[in-house]
């Protein structure tokens, strides 16, 4: 209750509470006072402050090599969703070269993995000469005892600042269904899946327009493999954005369409979110070549 009652303190009078935390920096003070006490102003021109800048760098440098450290740690805990996992934080802080390398590297020809997620029907993954991972139903070596594991992708809704953005929508409308009490669930996706999405993102972010296509194509032959898996339409999203990103908007549209029928109507869904911002990129590059036909 102690620490509850400190946290309430502090966030009812945050910038008393800034100011004796960073007694040693004067500029604080004048801050305050020429933003007549507007929690919002104040803020905004406490990042203006180099010092202030260079504790919230060293700040957040720490956090991230302790969530990576973390995330090493554990992981072994698969075949593929251990480095996924890894190459996921990667990609979102912007080592795109390395999250690529990882993911590349998770499939070792020749390897069989028994598939033990919810996010398809089919138990196993055969990795191919090509380096595209192919759903199987059944077992090649039933005899084999210790076999390699595969087991889904689950990310929590509070990871929504450790993923790439596609992933952060659904981790944001997972939290508003929790906050309605409508839903209240982990997300998952296929290690196959979320596999050829991170290199998909990834191609799209260093610009290789070639290899984002062929994953591209990847991506959507495996969540057609995985028809009739656990949470299907969240594979849907990340397959809908991809396409949104190609500028395949009609693709996109299908994808999005399809999915919100297969989600639970009760609860929000991000491809309405996706959908919403698509549309609004559409309408303005509508806008900006209408203006120019007129300037013309």
């Amino acid at each position: 209750m102690f620490a509850l009652d400190k946290i309430r303190e502090i966030m009812n009078n945050i910038e008393t509470s800034v100011l004796e935390c960073l007694n040693d920096i004067e500029e604080l003070a004048d801050i305050l006072e020429t933003s007549e006490k507007n929690t919002t102003v104040f803020l905004q021109r406490c990042k203006l402050l180099p010092r202030l800048n260079e504790l919230y760098s060293e700040t957040e440098e720490t956090y991230q090599d302790a969530a990576i450290h973390s995330i090493e740690r554990g992981i072994a805990i698969d075949h593929m969703s251990g480095i996924l996992y890894l190459a996921s934080v990667y990609l979102n802080e912007g080592y795109v070269a390395i999250a690529n390398k990882m993911v590349l590297e998770v499939l070792k020809v020749g390897n069989v993995l028994v598939y033990a997620g919810r996010c398809s029907e089919k138990r196993s993954i055969q990795l191919t000469m090509e380096g595209i991972p192919e759903q199987r139903q059944n077992l090649r070596n039933k005899k084999e005892k210790k076999m390699p594991h595969a087991f889904d992708v689950v990310i929590s809704p509070n990871d929504i600042h450790c993923v790439p953005i596609p992933v952060g929508y659904e981790c944001y409308v997972t939290q508003l269904n929790q906050e309605k009490k409508k839903y209240n669930d982990t997300i998952l996706f296929h290690p196959c899946v979320y596999k050829q999405f991170l290199l998909c993102f990834g191609y799209y972010k260093i610009g290789n327009r070639k290899e984002f296509e062929n994953v591209l194509e990847q991506l959507q032959s495996t969540i057609e493999n995985s028809k009739d898996g656990y949470q299907r339409y969240r594979a849907l999203n990340l397959l809908g954005n991809c396409y949104y990103l190609s500028g395949n908007y009609q693709q996109a549209f299908s994808c999005f369409q399809e999915l919100i029928s297969l989600a639970d109507n009760r609860v929000q869904n991000a491809a309405i979110y996706h959908m919403c911002i698509m549309l609004m990129h559409i309408l303005a590059v509508f806008e900006q070549i209408s203006r120019e036909i007129k300037i013309y």
